[in-house]
Parts: structure tokens; C-alpha cells; sequence
């Protein structure tokens, strides 16, 4: 198997996209390490199911962090050849049926300082930024002096309107952040970058004291278990993240900060669009959230099948 660094992957519009497999070939693949991706450790992982054959790439488990990665890294051109071929056949970017429904459920949990007269959000793998643009409204809304500066951060730069009180800009990278966020929103995002380390790392980085962190991901393992031919959406999807992972995160990465919640995922769909699938995920979820009122200290929760997982941390 090739043997190649992993360079920054194409981060257009990938958040909340309905994905399908595609089938990569040993050339496309970088050769499997003992480190997890995630933490670095080098701790045995153990095998959670296959998301390939032929050549064979299954999805492993950390013991150290919980968090589960494919055991072979597409190589960067490998993806390119994903999202070029994926976004030519699939022109929607979001499969979140109301992005205005997501800003709102996210301006539950973040409440910036109030002495604040402006503030700074960062939109990682944004896309057009729609998410955070209606975050800024919905803040901007409830306090009229407010000024709201976005930073973009993803691989093309989008058209971003000009808003009263908001200032949108774009950044290829985190690494060109030059001031800290004071909500930062990683949304679909990390499950799809191969180096999900460094992007952790400095997602943490770029958030300055006080501000707020919000992540979301899929969780989708445990179907796999019940459900053999279950689609992973490798390459796309490389990570898997529920409950034990980002209920250890703040161990995990050595973080000042407190978690505000931890919970199951917003629903993507609403029933007027997606009655079946709407209707399946809300019953697993009120399960999971039933769950936790019952075991509210619990780390690990017995029922799995939630699909998603989200977090909102403060950091301290």
C-alpha cells in the first residue's frame, strides 16, 4: 500500500451531506499505523466492523479515547477524486432540512459574554456560512449594539452576503486564524478530515477563553452490528464519535473547559420531508435522552442507536 502524507482534504460544503461509499483501491490507500489518528495512542484497537473489502479497510476502536477510525486513510488525491465526482452528481450542500432550526437549537447552549460589543465566530468547514450567519442574526436580534465578525474557514471561498452588523470573511485553514473565537462550530465536520489531531488541536487553539465550542457528528457503529450492509460513507465519513468519545474529550485532550451539553444530535430532518426517517431517529434519540435522565452521570450509555452525537464545551 502507498505510503503519503496527509495533506489538508477539501472541505467544501461537507457539512450535513448525505454521502454513499466509494470503492478505493490499494493505491488510494495510505498504509495502516498502530496510532490512533485521534489520540496517538498505541494501545492495541480492536476491530469494530468492515467498511471495505478488497481491499479490506475496517473501522477500529480506541480504548484510550473511545473514538473509532478507519484503519486506512484515503491519500489526499483519493478524496479529491470523492468530492469532485460526489458534488458534480449531488449539487446540495446541506441535507439539514432548516439551517434556521440548527442556529436556533445552538443559541440554547452558547450565551456570550454580554459586556461584549462585538463578537467573533468561527465557522469550520462552513461552506457558505449559512449556519453561522444565522447564529449572528438570532445574537444579534436579542442585543441591537452587537457586531458579529465570521471567519469561514473551508477549502473554496464562498459568495458571503453583506449583512448590517455582520463581517464575513474567509480562511483556507485554521492556522490563519489570527484572532480567538468566541463560538466556534465544527458541524459535520471532523468525522471527514483524516488528520482529525491537528484539527482538534487547533480547533481547541482558536478558542479563546470563555468562548464556546460546538461540535457535531455521526455515530452510526452501532448500526453496523445489527446491520452488516450498513453504509459508512467511506471515504467521505472516516471517523466515528458518539457518547464515550466526547464525554472523555475534555480528558482526552488535557482541556480547561466544561461541558454545557452533551447529548444526542439535533435531528437533521423534519417529518413534513423525511417522515420515516424523521419518525425512526426521534424515537431512538428520546431513548438515549430518556436514558440519561435516569443516569445522568453516566459516561457511556447502554442504549447506542442514536446516529449522532453533539457537544457544546466552554472553554475556561
Amino acid at each position: 500500500m502507498k505510503r503519503s502524507k496527509i495533506i489538508k482534504p477539501q472541505l467544501k460544503a461537507i457539512t450535513s451531506v448525505f454521502q454513499s461509499s466509494s470503492h478505493l483501491t490499494e493505491s488510494e490507500l495510505i498504509d495502516r499505523t498502530s496510532e490512533c489518528p485521534i489520540c496517538r495512542s498505541t494501545q492495541p484497537r480492536t476491530t469494530v466492523g468492515q467498511i471495505q473489502n478488497e481491499p479490506d479497510v475496517f473501522l477500529l476502536a480506541c480504548p484510550l479515547c473511545r473514538g473509532m477510525s478507519a484503519s486506512h486513510m484515503p491519500t489526499d488525491e483519493a478524496l479529491q477524486r470523492y468530492y469532485a465526482q460526489y458534488y458534480a452528481n449531488n449539487p446540495e450542500s446541506h441535507t439539514f432540512h432548516n439551517i434556521n432550526r440548527l442556529a436556533a437549537h445552538l443559541a440554547r447552549y452558547v450565551k456570550p459574554d454580554s459586556q461584549k460589543s462585538s463578537l467573533h465566530i468561527i465557522d469550520f468547514g462552513g461552506g457558505d456560512g449559512e449556519l453561522s450567519i444565522q447564529l449572528a442574526k438570532i445574537l444579534i436580534n436579542s442585543r441591537q449594539d452587537l457586531t458579529v465578525e465570521i471567519t469561514v474557514v473551508d477549502y473554496h471561498k464562498a459568495d458571503y452576503p453583506e449583512i448590517p452588523n455582520i463581517a464575513i470573511k474567509h480562511a483556507a485553514d485554521l492556522q490563519e486564524i489570527e484572532s480567538p473565537a468566541d463560538i466556534f462550530i465544527a458541524s459535520a465536520i471532523l468525522e471527514h478530515i483524516p488528520q482529525i489531531r491537528n484539527a482538534m488541536e487547533n480547533m481547541f487553539k482558536c478558542t479563546g477563553a470563555g468562548g464556546y465550542i460546538y461540535a457535531r457528528t455521526p455515530y452510526i457503529s452501532p448500526f453496523m452490528s445489527i446491520m452488516p450492509n450498513y453504509d459508512f460513507t467511506y471515504p467521505g465519513h472516516v471517523h466515528d464519535l458518539g457518547d464515550s468519545f466526547w464525554n472523555r474529550v475534555i480528558q482526552t485532550f488535557g482541556l480547561k473547559a466544561e461541558y454545557i451539553v452533551s447529548q444526542p444530535s439535533i435531528i437533521e430532518t423534519i417529518f413534513a420531508k423525511a417522515p420515516l426517517r424523521t419518525s425512526i431517529s426521534f424515537l431512538c434519540k428520546t431513548i438515549a435522552r430518556a436514558e440519561k435522565l435516569i443516569r445522568p452521570s453516566a459516561i457511556d450509555l447502554k442504549w447506542k442507536y442514536v446516529g449522532g452525537w453533539e457537544v457544546v464545551l466552554k472553554k475556561l
